[in-house]
């Protein structure tokens, strides 16, 4: 039986670690836990925003005698097919998103992108800011992570 939601974060290294995890859970759950509870991962997501990375999640929770009934949803891939690729053009969110989707279908994604990468950007950026500067191929909208890296504080 279903008795209620919890949201959480959990540090990378503790993804798989089951003690941890109930910890947490019991540190944040804003209701009375039983004894013996289970619970369903139902959304994972990274926070990347500041040097410490981490996971936002939630879980519903269960009152049940037998933990093993719901495990942490588990993701599958298909080996890649190298006859079967697929060039993706953009090395920002979407881009990322589509190669992850064409891993799940046993597709081998070739993901380009104009730009440099995070680091190699921010000279780049620098350059635009202090000199005015503008390189074609790196700066705000092309290089790794796409437009978004820089515009709302997630990376600098």
């Amino acid at each position: 039986m279903l008795i209620g939601t919890v949201d959480f974060t959990l540090d990378p290294n503790d993804l798989n670690n089951e003690l941890v995890i109930r910890e947490r859970i019991h540190q944040t759950a804003m209701f009375d836990l039983p004894l013996h509870f289970s619970y369903k991962i139902i959304r994972r997501n990274i926070d990347a925003r500041n040097r410490s990375v981490f996971y936002v999640m939630r879980a519903d929770i269960y009152e049940h005698d037998d933990p093993s009934q719901f495990t942490l949803s588990k993701f599958t891939y298909k080996e890649a097919d190298p006859q079967k690729s697929i060039v993706i053009i953009g090395a920002g969110p979407c881009g990322y998103f589509a190669a992850l989707q064409c891993l799940r279908h046993g597709i081998k994604p070739i993901v380009l992108d104009r730009g440099k990468d995070v680091r190699s950007r921010r000279v780049d950026l620098r350059a635009i800011q202090q000199h005015g500067i503008v390189n074609p191929n790196s700066n705000y909208c092309f290089g790794e992570g796409g437009a978004g890296t820089y515009s709302d504080g997630k990376l600098y």
